[in-house]
């Protein structure tokens, strides 16, 4: 997803990305390389021990047919 994301910002997709501050500094995070690639990156934290969220909801603007297969052209948000 980091890839994809990353070659959407490339080109100019405009896109927001807000993560969990605790899951931001795993190994296994990518909130690096979106921030790397200019990928504006929002860390939260959650209430006392507990995560901002589980949920991966993305609010998607394009052109275009669906075809089984997302283009993402214009603006993605992910919330």
């Amino acid at each position: 997803m980091t890839d994809a994301l990353i070659r959407a910002k490339d080109r100019g997709v405009s896109m927001r990305v807000i993560l969990d501050a605790l899951q931001a500094g795993s190994v296994t995070s990518q909130a690096d390389a979106l921030k790397k690639a200019g990928v504006t990156v929002k860390l939260m934290r959650g209430i006392k021990a507990n995560g901002i969220m589980h949920h991966k909801v993305a609010n998607l603007r394009w052109f275009g047919s669906a075809n089984g297969q997302l283009q993402l052209d214009g603006q993605c948000e992910l919330l």
